[in-house]
């Protein structure tokens, strides 16, 4: 069984939309590091507008279709890759989050390859971090430099792993027949575009392309 490690967003982003179901039902299972469960459910608990979803994503914990790993390796590893990330540009800028860097950590303590993350600077770093530099001048109207040597040490150090988001999770789970119960057509539309307006990095143009695939 493949075990994939989930950052926040991929999370909230299916609890928003009804969809934490379908993790039990695949073949995987998905671990959070400490700092994940502080975000996703111990914080959002004590904000009114955040409560449900972190009661979702609590159950889901103890229901066991979400591991947390608690493990201060992975912790003093974290602060290292949040060094890394956050200087890898000039003037300086935040890259990464404290979870963020906790999944990272916490994929080369469990050495898995697979990282669930919807946030694009993320995936861009750990994809392609000169991509990251495009972006972020694009985004953000600036002239950062980027430090060649640090994303040259990032590349090498992240390079075996497998960045999916929770649309990737959605498409294999209505491929795999696991939304019948839910009705037509419209279904895996309804479902990219859900998660897209709940913080998932996909594109129309991408969206255009699954549906295409998959219907």
């Amino acid at each position: 069984m493949e075990t994939i490690v989930c950052d926040a967003s991929p999370l909230i982003s299916l609890a928003e939309t009804g969809l934490l179901n379908i993790l039990p039902k695949l073949n995987a299972k998905f671990v959070i590091p400490k700092g994940v469960e502080v975000e996703i459910v111990h914080k959002p608990l004590k904000v009114n507008q955040f409560q449900l979803n972190a009661l979702r994503l609590n159950k889901a914990i103890l229901d066991g279709s979400i591991t947390t790993i608690d493990d201060n390796k992975v912790k003093q590893n974290a602060q290292d890759i949040l060094d890394e990330a956050n200087s890898l540009f000039q003037p300086r800028m935040h890259i990464l989050h404290r979870g963020e860097a906790e999944c990272l950590a916490l994929l080369e303590q469990t050495n898995s390859r697979t990282l669930l993350v919807d946030e694009r600077t993320t995936r861009l770093l750990v994809e392609d971090p000169h991509a990251l530099g495009e972006f972020i001048q694009r985004r953000t109207h600036s002239k950062a430099q980027l430090n060649e040597n640090k994303a040259e040490s990032i590349s090498k150090r992240f390079s075996k792993i497998n960045v999916i988001r929770s649309c990737e999770l959605a498409a294999f789970a209505y491929r795999k027949g696991m939304f019948k119960d839910l009705g037509n057509g419209q279904l895996l539309h309804a479902c990219l575009y859900a998660l897209k307006y709940s913080g998932c990095a996909i594109t129309n143009k991408e969206i255009k392309q699954y549906l295409e695939l998959l219907s």
